[in-house]
């Protein structure tokens, strides 16, 4: 009962570790960001399939349990990794995307207009999900619904940009107003991101600082007196 257990769940870890390397977004829906489709690399599924192999070939329900559960968390990890980077990603690129926004508002294009315009020029997180819309839109979705891409796409840190949009396509409240607010604030949350990751910096290079340098200084420092000590007992 046991085996059948531990087979099972690992036979469930390697499925997804095959899904998440080959997946592909469904027709007709927006694509994800260019972290987010492949999980897995190549190497990391043929390593995975030669555990699986091992493990069955030695029989040992013990290591079978201990691989699974190691792959299953380092799953976990790496798709926290992902959605992290996606997230800093997307609150990178939305200042310099408002930034396009405000300009084609300024030039006098409807918020239908300046979206097919950006697009084009917006940065890698926001130009797949702008041009999901204009797909979605020529599918004949309403622009209004057709927003709805932005969220899940990108996430939350697009919502705003969305309800900006919206309200200015049903509503017909200026656009150009309440983007420059929105890119204002844009600015602070990424500039706070940024001393964030520069703040992390010291701690990540504390271990291999320790690791390298500790071990040289040590030496150098020891090393003479030590022989110095072996000469004068050897006499």
């Amino acid at each position: 009962m046991v085996a059948v257990i531990m087979a099972s769940a690992w036979a469930a870890v390697v499925l997804r570790a095959f899904r998440s390397c080959w997946w592909r977004a469904p027709r007709g829906r927006a694509p994800r960001l260019p972290h987010g489709p492949r999980r897995f690399s190549n190497r990391a599924v043929a390593s995975t399939s030669a555990l699986l192999i091992v493990c069955v070939v030695s029989r040992s329900i013990v290591l079978t349990g201990a691989v699974g559960a190691m792959l299953a968390v380092s799953h976990r990890r790496a798709r926290l990794r992902v959605r992290s980077a996606r997230r800093v990603a997307v609150i990178r690129a939305l200042p310099d995307t408002l930034d396009l926004f405000m300009v084609g508002a300024d030039a006098g294009l409807t918020p239908v207009d300046a979206l097919g315009a950006v697009a084009r020029w917006a940065p890698p997180p926001f130009a797949a999900a702008l041009d999901a819309v204009g797909t979605r839109q020529r599918v004949g979705d309403c622009f209004s619904d057709a927003l709805d891409v932005l969220v899940e796409t990108l996430g939350e840190p697009a919502r705003p940009l969305v309800g900006v949009l919206r309200a200015a396509d049903r509503d017909g409240a200026a656009l150009g107003p309440a983007l420059r607010k929105l890119a204002a604030g844009a600015r602070d949350d990424r500039r706070r991101h940024t001393e964030l990751a520069a703040r992390r910096l010291p701690v990540a290079l504390l271990f291999p600082l320790a690791l390298c340098i500790l071990p040289a200084l040590a030496l150098l420092t020891l090393a003479p007196v030590v022989s110095g000590l072996l000469h004068t007992l050897s006499l």
